[in-house]
């Protein structure tokens, strides 16, 4: 799940159904919208384990630090979508 979710920040299709779009939620939940569906219902975790496992992944691939601001940047834009 983790593969799509990123794949949806860098705006890729890494998934099956493809996350057309993430919403993180006021009690901070992430969501999303699959493709071919109008409303975002698929739970995919809290904003918490996804700001933490994108910082695990970045140690694990060796990216910098702008890589790594990239990617909490687009969670934030997700965040800020409401």
């Amino acid at each position: 799940m983790f593969t799509a979710i990123l794949g949806s920040l860098l705006g890729e299709d890494w998934g099956t159904p493809r996350i057309e779009e993430m919403r993180i939620t006021p009690d901070r939940c992430l969501l999303a919208r699959v493709e071919g569906k109008v409303t975002f219902k698929t739970f995919l975790g809290a904003e918490a384990d996804l700001i933490r496992n994108v910082h695990g992944i970045a140690e694990v691939a060796g990216l910098d630090g702008d890589e790594v601001g990239y990617l909490l940047g687009r969670i934030a834009e997700i965040k800020g979508m409401r």
